[in-house]
């Protein structure tokens, strides 16, 4: 009888210790759950995290058809590196078809707007999880406008670090690995 009773105990304790698991009263492990408007993401453990930053320029002139990806999911810390290459890139373009007895060849540091743009920004995080491969969450979406004889370059640092400073709480909060 005693052994009967001791059973029962015990059966009841692991009853209610389910029930309180299945109701996540208890939690076995950190899910890390991201809510979204459309519902959640379970991401699981989190094994890399990434802060990142995209920026485009369009030009609102009919000549410039293509828009200007300057960085494509960068990093925060890294993307003035890219944004240089990148206006390296179609200066050494520009400057290929000049003649040398023209204006002085352009360089990164001296390059304007001859027409008006817009620059689009987005920051987000991506995550590489238990449950995701690749989940990229973005945390905010700027359009600026530039007008024409703009300094390409200072426009886009200074749009760029002020976003991602504005957006430092939002990467913070998003980080399950550096908390």
């Amino acid at each position: 009888m005693k052994i009967l009773g001791i059973s029962g105990f015990f059966v009841g304790a692991c009853l209610i210790v389910s029930a309180l698991i299945v109701s996540d009263t208890i939690k076995l492990k950190d899910e890390h759950v991201i809510e979204l408007e459309n519902g959640a993401v379970k991401l699981g453990n989190v094994y890399q995290e990434k802060n990142v930053i995209t920026i485009k320029v369009k030009f609102k002139d009919e000549k410039f058809t293509d828009d200007w990806v300057l960085t494509n999911e960068v990093g925060v810390n890294g993307y003035q590196e890219e944004v240089r290459k990148k206006f390296q890139e179609q200066i050494d373009l520009i400057n290929s078809g000049k003649s040398k007895d023209k204006n002085k060849d352009l360089n990164v540091d001296n390059m304007v707007l001859k027409s008006d743009a817009t620059i689009e920004l987005s920051t987000a995080v991506i995550y590489r999880s238990e449950h995701h491969p690749l989940f990229t969450l973005t945390l905010e979406e700027k359009t600026k406008d530039l007008a024409e004889n703009t300094i390409l370059l200072d426009a886009v640092t200074k749009e760029a670090d002020a976003l991602i400073k504005e957006q430092q709480p939002a990467y913070e909060a998003a980080s399950y690995i550096h908390k």
